[in-house]
């Protein structure tokens, strides 16, 4: 601390140190191949990854956590491990969010993970991460129903998809 003298009266300062508040809470965050933390049932996945201070690197560490959201654990998503264990020297541990195709109409669901950590002087930190997961979309297929009368035949086939996501590729067959 420091003190001054102005006019009769003190004006102190305090000073820290750059970098010397640090928080002994464990941080959630959320990595999606799409960047935005959402997926689609049955095709992209999510991973949570939790980190912990390097304050205490050192020794081995196991975390309790919550799942809330409209997403079910056990039907929408596997059953994640819960608690995690850090290794003394480890600093990350990442579990994977792997959405099921279920074929259902449920619009966006959420599943949240949530950490509550009460650090050394009493003080609650919470930290969360969350996935939205939406339906697969139906590719729909449009072409003609077209019968061939010999086998010998030859006809020109179109075809176009929607929905879904683009872009799409198309795999043509001579039905051997």
């Amino acid at each position: 601390a420091i003190a001054d003298v102005v006019d009769g009266a003190y004006d102190s300062w305090v000073l820290f140190e750059s970098g010397s508040f640090s928080s002994d809470a464990i941080q959630v965050s959320v990595a999606t191949v799409s960047g935005d933390s959402t997926v689609i049932e049955g095709c992209t996945t999510a991973d949570f990854i939790f980190v912990r201070p390097t304050t205490d690197i050192d020794n081995d560490l196991t975390i309790n956590y919550t799942i809330t959201g409209t997403a079910t654990e056990g039907v929408d998503f596997p059953a994640l491990p819960n608690p995690i264990y850090f290794a003394p020297g480890e600093d990350t541990v990442v579990i994977t969010l792997a959405p099921i195709q279920d074929n259902l109409v449920e619009g966006i669901e959420s599943v949240i993970i949530t950490c509550i950590i009460i650090n050394e002087c009493g003080d609650t930190i919470v930290s969360t991460g969350t996935v939205w997961i939406i339906d697969k979309p139906t590719i729909v297929i449009d072409a003609p129903n077209i019968d061939a009368v010999c086998s010998n035949d030859s006809i020109q086939m179109t075809a176009s998809a929607s929905g879904g996501f683009a872009p799409y590729t198309y795999t043509w067959s001579n039905g051997q």
